[in-house]
């Protein structure tokens, strides 16, 4: 979470400068563009970009043909299902005692190897550090929000108090007139039923003509809506109340709207020495607003104003470059990120990928290049095979719950074989890696100074998986007890109630629980949400879950009910901090 609001900043600071830059480019030009790039900036700040990201991936997979769509539902589970002991047939697409012909294929994703979570205790002891740090955060943050909007809420109760009870005024203007006792400056109350609040004695100290600019002025705030978008940069201003930017293009806001209005004011024929002498009148009669709450006439940076008004407000038409220009900026933060979406990493969050060591989530293009290694063929090289005996022993993957590789050799030729599955043979690559027939995989070794086998790396779909060794011992204690579950028919703790929470999430919202799941597994279910969304859909409500049976590789097999559809569900046993790295929906009839 933390992560992802880090993200959010840099990415409102980056279109803050952008935004910045291209005023550079239009000073000459009207400050009523300038005002509009500044807004835009601010409303940044209200709209994360992995909404968008995510809006432009299920856009993407609406426009994908059935024929694509239904492809992709049966390959991704292949590519990520398929173990380096066993096709996906034979072991996750055969229903134990429930129909064996298939209907869909869905899936949020197994990780490739099963279950990818931690039952250690340290990385218990790091989550929970980290959730009192940002709670603490979260708490500060909270509270500086609520300040900031009890501050304004006085502040525009103040003047909504002066209005109530300010005395109507019989003057031509499209809105009620008040007069005020108050020295507060002249300025338009209100965003639904706006009112003109003057403060008294200030008419009778103005000729006709003076009158006649400021009532102009103000106008020129209610055509342009500035108490709306002003307000709509409160909530800006609120939220990201410790950011000195979100200060800053509060104050921008104002100078610019207000010689947005000079501007129109003089476009409209008003005389500028009349208007200027307004100004400094009102500005020696009148207190003025030093939030902006109101659109009033005096505003921010008052002799650079007056100054620019005496000189008629020259501005540069806009040529048609830069009307270019300014269409393109301001389509960018919309289309950019809908074009980035379906290509767009993972939402991962940093804390559940640090929780997993050895086996860091990469980004796409890390993947990608990883992948493309990996599915490279390979060639069999001479190996001496005593020199293989240094490898033979048991492995666990690391954050795992109860998922081992024994490694052996028989004469010539050496295997592995994973918990739950059959041996596969492994062909040497070079000197410490080893690769099958089975599925593009490899394994390689780490060589520890004293020249022992510390730890196995598995290379498959572009994921790198570490397996530190371990004794027998270990691997007698957990395959034992996982013998016994199976015996009994025992669903490990906990995996009903996660597996109902995923899909009550993908039912309401649409998208699974990415916190309940290891980085891996949440970095392809994300990217597999708007598949599994569609099938959910085509399923219809959920009225069911009943537990069936403990699968070899120690999964838990249940069969689920919809008002269209039967699904088996296997998820692999949930860690010690309640996730899990494997989960498959299979429908069936």
């Amino acid at each position: 979470m933390m992560l992802a609001a880090l993200d959010h900043l840099w990415q409102s600071t980056l279109c803050f400068g952008a935004a910045g830059l291209l005023t550079l480019i239009l000073r000459r030009n009207s400050a009523r563009a300038r005002y509009w790039v500044w807004f835009a900036a601010s409303m940044k700040f209200l709209v994360p970009l992995a909404p968008l990201m995510s809006l432009g991936r299920q856009l993407a997979a609406r426009a994908m043909t059935p024929g694509a769509m239904a492809s992709m539902k049966f390959l991704a589970p292949l590519a990520s299902l398929v173990s380096p002991g066993q096709q996906l047939a034979a072991r996750a697409m055969t229903p134990p005692v429930m129909p064996t012909a298939a209907v869909d294929v869905g899936l949020f994703s197994q990780s490739l190897i099963g279950p990818l979570d931690s039952a250690s205790t340290a990385p218990t002891v790091l989550t929970a550090s980290l959730f009192t740090w940002q709670q603490l955060v979260i708490g500060v943050w909270a509270l500086g929000v609520l300040v900031s909007a009890v501050y304004w809420s006085m502040r525009w109760r103040r003047v909504r108090l002066l209005v109530r009870e300010g005395r109507p005024l019989a003057i031509s203007a499209p809105i009620p007139v008040r007069m005020t006792r108050s020295s507060f400056e002249p300025g338009l109350i209100g965003i639904v039923r706006p009112v003109l609040l003057l403060p008294e004695g200030l008419l009778e100290r103005l000729s006709a003509e003076e009158r006649q600019a400021i009532l102009a002025h103000e106008l020129c705030h209610l055509r342009r809506r500035d108490n709306l978008t002003f307000a709509l940069h409160m909530i800006t201003q609120t939220l990201f109340w410790f950011y000195p930017l979100s200060w800053w293009l509060g104050r921008r806001l104002v100078i610019e709207r207000e010689r947005a209005c000079d501007e129109m004011v003089l476009a409209a024929g008003h005389d500028a020495s009349a208007y200027g002498a307004s100004i400094l009148k009102v500005c020696r009669f009148a207190v003025p607003d030093p939030l902006g709450v109101t659109a009033g006439v005096l505003g921010l940076d008052l002799k650079s104003r007056v100054r620019s008004i005496l000189d008629g407000c020259t501005t540069i038409p806009m040529n048609g470059a830069r009307k270019v220009l300014l269409a393109v900026a301001g389509a960018a933060p919309l289309i950019v990120p809908l074009g980035l979406g379906p290509l767009s990493p993972p939402a991962v969050d940093a804390q559940q990928a640090s929780e997993a060591p050895g086996s860091a989530v990469p980004t796409p293009a890390e993947r990608a290049k990883r992948l493309a290694e990996q599915e490279q063929p390979r060639k069999e090289v001479p190996f001496n095979p005593k020199d293989f005996d240094r490898f033979v022993g048991y492995y666990q993957l690391a954050a795992s719950v109860g998922y081992f590789v024994y490694v052996w050799r028989s004469g010539d030729h050496f295997y592995s074989q994973l918990t739950g599955e059959g041996p596969v043979e492994e062909f040497p690559a070079s000197p410490t890696e080893f690769f099958d027939t089975v599925a593009p995989a490899q394994w390689s070794y780490v060589i520890g100074p004293d020249g022992k086998v510390t730890e196995a790396v598995l290379h498959q779909d572009g994921f790198l998986y570490s397996w530190p060794r371990v004794s027998k011992s270990t691997y007698d204690a957990d395959e034992a007890a996982l013998q016994q579950r199976i015996a009994q028919n025992r669903p490990s703790p906990g995996t009903e109630e996660a597996l109902r929470r995923q899909i009550e999430a993908m039912e309401s919202t649409g998208h699974p629980l990415y916190a309940e799941m290891d980085a891996q597994l949440a970095a392809i279910a994300y990217e597999q949400q708007p598949q599994m969304a569609a099938l959910f859909k085509k399923w219809g409500a959920f009225q069911s879950l009943r537990f069936f049976k403990v699968m070899p590789g120690g999964r838990d097999d249940y069969l689920a009910t919809f008002a269209h559809a039967r699904a088996e569900v296997t998820i692999a046993p949930l860690s010690s901090d309640g996730k899990t790295g494997g989960l498959l929906f299979l429908s069936v009839p």
